[in-house]
């Protein structure tokens, strides 16, 4: 993950992707599933908080473990 102070608040779907190490298709793949981190919507695009995705991540880790 990037140094957090240097992400922004809201990412568009790429950005987000970039900032948890996966993929932008994974991301629309578990969005539609309805298992991928919350989102909004601004226009027509996805934008995820920083601090979901950051949550998101770490229960996906407590499970694995």
């Amino acid at each position: 993950m990037e140094a957090i102070s240097t992400v922004p608040e809201y990412l568009r779907r790429a950005a987000a992707a970039r900032f948890i190490s996966m993929s932008p298709a994974y991301l629309r793949k578990v969005a539609k599933l309805g298992q991928g981190p919350p989102f909004s919507k601004l226009g027509k695009s996805p934008v995820y908080r920083r601090s979901d995705l950051i949550d998101w991540v770490a229960a996906r880790i407590e499970k694995a473990q």
